[in-house]
């Protein structure tokens, strides 16, 4: 697995072609983060690492994800405190077991500092929707359970439309957050 080193949009994280700073559909969108880090494009060989952990219960990959994420975080964000998204109810249900936060644990056994300070209500697996039904399916899912650091690093595992993490700035910085980045695994290509 290799990190992309084509120039990346500073708030999607997609590689750029021949735009400067911000891609094309970055332009027409607003987010409540400052910018996302993806680690990986969400093909190839991350691609089955990504799938292999979340879906074929390969549990132990949380270690080799956990410290290339920590990699990423001491570059990008050091000393920011992670915010892991809360995963589904229903999918920590049937899965068993949160992938994000599994990886979470492994940056708070680093010295990463982790506050665990959002809930999620149940709603529809994103995976199957529209970049608009997307953005819908994810108002209101998500609340503070106490105040957050003023700056906070939101973690998950896959950046697709940015309306999951989005949902999440929002509700950090309604709830006290100043400043919102994002660090995501891979990026939806």
């Amino acid at each position: 697995m290799r990190r992309e080193s084509a120039p990346r949009c500073v708030r999607c994280s997609t590689s750029l072609v021949s735009e400067i700073d911000t891609c094309l559909r970055c332009r027409d969108r607003t987010y409540a983060f400052e910018r996302n880090v993806s680690l990986y494009p969400f093909e190839g060989v991350a691609r089955a690492v990504v799938l292999a952990y979340k879906s074929g219960g390969r549990k132990n990959l949380a270690q080799f994800l956990g410290r290339v994420a920590y990699t990423a975080w001491k570059t990008e964000y050091a000393g920011i405190p992670v915010v892991p998204v809360p995963a589904r109810p229903a999918a920590l249900r049937s899965r068993g077991w949160d992938p994000v936060d599994r990886v979470c644990r492994v940056l708070a056994q680093n010295g990463v500092p982790i506050e665990r300070c959002l809930r999620r209500k149940n709603a529809r697996a994103q995976k199957t929707l529209s970049i608009d039904e997307r953005t819908a399916n994810m108002q209101g899912v998500f609340t503070a359970t106490r105040t957050p650091p003023k700056r906070v690093v939101v973690f998950d595992d896959v950046f697709t439309t940015g309306s999951t993490v989005h949902n999440c700035a929002e509700t950090l910085i309604a709830a006290g957050a100043r400043t919102v980045y994002v660090l995501t695994l891979v990026r939806e290509t």
